[in-house]
């Protein structure tokens, strides 16, 4: 637990399991554990102790939601859609969803889906996604992502207006830093949240992040989950706070990893 009383949780998904660890990475102690859970597309959180889930439904050709309240890992489904999605950002406030809907139909650009809270709407783009695009909600009306021509960009909810960037992918935000990071040639870098400011990078020196496949950040900016392929096949993930070695052990096995919050718990 930190000295203001907030905790950081790290959230583990494969298809045998998910796991719930009290503290970073896999060494505290686990909190949960739900076993054989249905397939996991993407997930995100806001600031308060929720994971949002988007998941397929194996009953439709949709996609759901789902709010799981942590530390438990009991799911509430809260909405579903007709389309498949491929990737959800969660606002701050966690009442608001953008998520990138895949066109049934082969050869069409994939679209941007806004949920608020009750329903489902499209959100026009001038610029459009690539189809393995990672979302990060970087103010309250701005969204980064990965477009097809491989370059960060930024969609104004409001407006459709979006701005493209320096080539790169895995957008991810801070949002007690009001910033927001991406990965550029493997290497991560930090972005400022203000429109005027947008696009001035600094390098992320403080952390041991090279030839990254994957990147994600603690509210707080001081913890790094992240992957690296193997020499041989698969992948490596890397756990990391600010001022610490690295972690990447034997624990660290195959799946999806992510250290989560600090929450007020």
């Amino acid at each position: 637990m930190l000295d203001n009383g907030k905790r950081y949780l790290t959230f583990y998904g494969s298809d045998d399991s998910w796991k719930l660890f009290d503290g970073i990475g896999p060494g505290g102690a686990l909190l949960a554990r739900r076993s054989h859970p249905r397939a996991l597309i993407d997930f995100g959180t806001g600031t308060d102790p929720v994971l949002w889930m988007c998941r397929p439904d194996y009953d439709s050709p949709g996609t759901f939601l789902e709010r799981v309240r942590l530390p438990g890992l009991v799911p509430e489904r809260v909405a579903t859609l007709n389309a498949k999605l491929s990737a959800i950002a969660v606002s701050s406030d966690g009442q608001r969803i953008v998520a990138i809907k895949i066109s049934p139909v082969e050869g069409r650009t994939p679209d941007f889906m806004l949920w608020d809270g009750k329903n489902w709407s499209q959100v026009p783009s001038e610029v459009k996604p690539d189809i393995s695009s990672r979302l990060a909600w970087i103010d309250d009306h701005s969204i980064a992502f990965e477009s097809q021509a491989r370059n960060l960009s930024i969609l104004n909810l409001n407006t459709g207006v979006s701005e493209q960037g320096p080539t790169g992918c895995c957008p991810t935000r801070a949002t007690d830093l009001r910033r927001w990071y991406g990965l550029c040639g493997g290497r991560a870098l930090a972005f400022n949240a203000d429109e005027k400011k947008r696009w001035e990078s600094t390098g992320v020196e403080e952390f041991r992040i090279k030839n990254a496949t994957s990147l994600s950040v603690t509210a707080d900016g001081e913890v790094f989950t992240w992957t690296e392929p193997r020499f041989w096949f698969g992948s490596r993930t890397f756990i990391q706070k600010r001022g610490q070695v690295r972690i990447c052990h034997h624990k660290l096995k195959e799946g999806t990893w992510a250290v989560l919050g600090p929450f007020k718990m």
